[in-house]
């Protein structure tokens, strides 16, 4: 069997942050990189730049396109051949509801209806049914537990039962099973959810 080992690729592209997304574009072999917080003339601030690492090299691609933001979300709609990227923090600590598509070129605002605005929620696409699924986060009335689905047109709220509310929770797609699988999160007191996971066929 093989070992998984860590290696440091590179230590130059992107600045040091934190509350960035990243998501693989699997048409263009391509990881692409938006936002988060960083250091700008020595004070923490959000940045809305976007990046590209091709296996070697991380190259900036644009400096327009969503606001700065941090604690998005982003996945990759291989239907749709396009990286999406929903809501998150503004740096004026605003929660954003706005949806993109990022092409390998160009940014471009799909919808601005659809979940409230929000961060530290998850978003992941389900190529079984060819949706972006996203789940929960924090608005400005509190800790959320909602579902809604992306079809390449428009959100669809699916449900409000199933995991209890939470943020910083993480999403992952199993493809074998095609199943949503939901990891962890805090349900606002500070506490992990360490212990619960749930699948969503």
């Amino acid at each position: 069997m093989s070992r998984f080992l860590w290696t440091q690729k590179e230590d130059i592209g992107p600045s040091a942050r934190f509350g960035h997304a990243m998501s693989y574009d699997s048409v263009r072999s391509r990881t692409v990189l938006f936002g988060g917080s960083s250091l700008i003339g020595g004070q923490v601030g959000s940045v809305n730049d976007t990046w590209e690492w091709d296996g070697e090299f991380w190259t900036q691609m644009a400096d327009i396109g969503p606001a700065a933001r941090q604690d998005h979300a982003m996945c990759f709609d291989s239907v749709r051949q396009t990286t999406l990227l929903f809501g998150g923090l503004s740096g004026q600590n605003t929660p954003l509801g706005d949806t993109w598509s990022w092409n390998g070129e160009d940014w471009t605002q799909l919808d601005d209806s659809g979940p409230s605005a929000r961060s530290g929620h998850a978003m992941v696409f389900d190529s079984a049914r060819g949706h972006a699924v996203l789940f929960g986060g924090e608005s400005a009335a509190g800790i959320l537990n909602d579902t809604w689905e992306w079809d390449g047109l428009a959100w669809t709220q699916q449900q409000d039962t199933g995991p209890s509310p939470r943020w910083h929770h993480a999403l992952a797609f199993d493809l074998v099973h095609n199943l949503v699988v939901l990891f962890g999160g805090d349900p606002g007191n500070g506490n992990a959810l360490d212990a619960d996971y749930y699948l969503r066929r």
